[in-house]
């Protein structure tokens, strides 16, 4: 073994005896005994939060409204407006296949007055293969693009650099 890898084995026996501690049920000499580790979070039971009380109640829908609330109150800031449904699909559809809505399908669900439409509207854009392909081409793109170090690892210059639209 050569005289740096014993020096190296050396050092990791002595970290991991003093990471160790005294053995379970023992003292380490002239030390109060151990306290007992506390329960890992992960196995705690899970239990529901309190809510945080805010001023404006009626803009809470749900409970986790309530602490986006709070951040918002806590900044003395006030929540903006809800987006009419126009502008809710072009959100929505571009965000989740990345292409807006056709015309027809903005003109759908506008004059849709069901109580679910948005829940339908989700329902039918995460349903569909353009939401997947979506999915799937945004982490090959990450990929497959070079990146400034991959540059300076080659030592040129790129010659062209394919631009990718996602």
């Amino acid at each position: 073994m050569s005289r740096t890898a014993a020096r190296w084995a050396y050092l990791l026996l002595l970290s991991a005896a003093a990471l160790a501690g005294p053995a379970a049920g023992q003292e380490a000499s002239g030390s109060k005994p151990v306290a007992p580790a506390r329960p890992h979070w992960s196995y705690q039971p899970v239990q529901n939060p309190p809510l945080p009380e805010v001023n404006q109640t009626n803009w809470v829908r749900g409970p986790i409204d309530a602490f986006v609330l709070r951040a918002i109150e806590a900044k003395a800031l006030t929540p903006s407006a809800d987006a009419d449904r126009a502008a809710f699909i072009r959100r929505a559809t571009l965000d989740v296949w990345g292409v807006i809505p056709t015309p027809e399908e903005v003109s759908a669900f506008v004059k849709d007055a069901a109580p679910d439409a948005y829940e339908k509207l989700v329902d039918r854009l995460l349903a569909s293969p353009r939401y997947g392909e979506r999915q799937a081409g945004a982490g090959w793109i990450l990929r497959a693009t070079p990146t400034a170090r991959d540059f300076r690892a080659m030592k040129r210059a790129p010659t062209s650099i394919a631009i990718a639209i996602m």
